[in-house]
């Protein structure tokens, strides 16, 4: 394949091409035929079997637009044989550091990481405001419940405790008068005045006692006189002080009852009837206290009746204390062997249950009078 190139330029021409294309520049075609009188005609020729009569040529003019700087002799390294297009090529280096200086900048990439900056400037505004608005619901809480437990706890610590020294005053006043007693009966034992105050002790330290106070004294019929003395002193101290702060003046009443006046020959209806209706009378005030002398006289039936007036759970009154005295042939050598007269006593008039029950109720607090 031959080809021929008919070129022909100036050297001025040559040498305007070269200072463009080491500038980066490409000729205009318009302004190369202005500029220069000259004419450019390029003439190929082609020899193929398919044109071999015909000739090809191309002038500057009506085809295409070359660098003025194309001759057909050897090719240098600025030699361009193809129209004149942009120069796109990073081989040279020069190419290469024009192209990083001249990197388009993309809006839509930009805004991206603006908006991504903005969201994330406004995320972090928002958790900020989120944190200081849980601060602030914090410190309210705060505020809001000190207050409350400020004044629970000053409830609880400061308020005054519920106090027991009223009933306390009532059986510290009742032991006092005990003490005083017991220096009047200096032959007495001293379990006596301890049995004393111990039954006694639940009722006067409470208001509202679940049941009432019940004595048992036993003695010999010839001490009688001291036995009932000792028993009607022990009532008025009870009362005393169980009536002691009581705004209603003291009730003073006949405190003992004996059966043997009162009730001797008598059927056991009679003497249950008599003996509630003097018990009732006598123990509906509050604080009061009786003497029921000669316990061994009373029918078994009518024995029974105490058995509601002692018992633990279904006493009528219980702000009260019941005296019980019993008289004997010997003296009781202890609150067992008291038990154990009252015991065959009753036995055989009696279910054996019933006594045990009744024994239950009136023999809890014994004690021996000398």
């Amino acid at each position: 394949m031959a080809h021929h190139y008919n070129l022909r330029s100036t050297s001025k021409e040559r040498r305007h091409a070269r200072e463009l294309d080491d500038q980066g520049f490409t000729e205009d075609p318009a302004h190369a035929e202005s500029s220069d009188s000259d004419e450019m005609d390029k003439s190929y020729v082609f020899p193929d079997a398919s044109a071999s009569n015909s000739d090809l040529s191309t002038t500057a003019s009506d085809s295409f637009s070359f660098h003025s700087r194309l001759s057909p002799g050897p090719r240098g390294k600025h030699a361009r044989l193809y129209p004149c297009l942009p120069d796109t090529s990073d081989s040279s280096p020069r190419g290469s550091k024009r192209h990083k200086r001249n990197l388009p900048v993309t809006p839509g990439l930009d805004r991206s990481f603006e908006s991504q900056s903005s969201d994330q400037n406004n995320t972090s505004a928002e958790m900020k405001h989120e944190s200081m608005s849980h601060v602030v619901v914090m410190f309210i809480m705060v505020l809001v419940f000190i207050p409350v437990i400020a004044v629970f706890f000053s409830h609880h610590l400061s308020a005054p405790e519920i106090s027991y020294d009223a009933p306390s005053d009532k059986f510290t006043q009742f032991s006092t008068g005990i003490e005083k007693l017991s220096t009047e009966f200096p032959g007495q034992h001293k379990n006596l005045w301890r049995t004393v105050r111990s039954c006694v002790k639940h009722v006067l330290e409470s208001d509202y006692p679940s049941y009432p106070g019940v004595l048992l004294l036993a003695s010999h019929n010839n001490n009688a006189a001291v036995t009932a003395k000792i028993a009607r002193k022990i009532a008025e101290k009870f009362q005393a002080a169980a009536q002691a702060q009581s705004d209603k003046s003291l009730v003073k009443h006949d405190l003992s009852y004996n059966v043997s006046g009162e009730l001797s020959g008598l059927e056991a209806e009679k003497q249950k009837e008599i003996l509630d209706g003097w018990l009732h009378k006598q123990l509906v005030s509050k604080g009061s206290a009786v003497v029921l002398h000669h316990l061994e006289l009373l029918v078994p039936d009518a024995a029974l009746l105490l058995h509601g007036y002692c018992d633990g759970d279904n006493a009528p009154y219980k702000n009260v204390l019941i005296i019980l005295v019993l008289y004997l042939d010997r003296i009781p050598d202890s609150g067992r062997d008291t038990e154990t007269v009252l015991s065959e006593q009753w036995s055989g008039k009696l279910p054996e249950d019933k006594v045990r029950a009744l024994l239950s109720r009136v023999a809890n607090n014994i004690g021996v009078v000398l």
